[in-house]
């Protein structure tokens, strides 16, 4: 009986030990290493700010903070030049209409929110300003998600991971072989 009972303790420390050495053994000093910063700037405090997202910070400021974000892809992602030049030309393309929904966005919170400060309460204006709301943030998401997937299209593998890692809504899983800061540096 205490021969069994010794095998299956040797059994279980073996095992535990194992799996120990494997998960030593697979990662790299990257994955210990803080995660990247993310492709999009910090939110900026506007003294005197009625509160998130009432007032757009105007379409000179929201163009730079884009073009800020892809000249962040491009250097995170050690674009190529014709990388660059391609991602520019979706960026050109999209950014005009990234501005203007944003605006629409902004300007019927800034609606709701004046609606809700009356002293009295239009509950059918709001439901209607609430549904505006919801369509105009849904085609800013939709222009969002198609410009990425126009960005991503011009990746390699190595890239779109490094890409989708950096972004602020979450970070994966990591494969073996792609440090978190990016791509590795290769010298061919």
């Amino acid at each position: 009986m205490r021969r069994g009972w010794f095998v299956l303790l040797a059994l279980s420390l073996g095992l535990n030990a194992g799996l120990f050495y494997t998960t030593l053994a697979t990662r790299s000093s990257d994955d210990l290493a803080p995660a990247p910063p993310p492709m999009v700037g910090p939110p900026v405090a506007v003294p005197g700010h009625p509160g998130p997202g009432m007032d757009p910070p105007g379409a000179p400021a929201v163009e730079q903070m884009i073009r800020g974000r892809h000249e962040r892809m491009c250097r995170f992602l050690v674009l190529g030049d014709d990388q660059r030049r391609q991602t520019r030309t979706i960026l050109d393309a999209a950014l005009p209409r990234i501005v203007a929904l944003r605006e629409d966005v902004h300007e019927i919170r800034r609606l709701i929110h004046d609606a809700y400060r009356q002293p009295e309460i239009d509950a059918p204006h709001i439901r209607g300003l609430v549904e505006r709301l919801t369509a105009a943030q849904a085609r800013l998401d939709s222009l969002a998600a198609e410009t990425m997937l126009q960005e991503v299209a011009l990746l390699t593998p190595e890239q779109r991971v490094a890409y989708w890692r950096a972004m602020p809504f979450g970070l994966p899983p990591q494969p073996a072989g792609c440090g978190r800061h990016g791509l590795r540096h290769h010298k061919p």
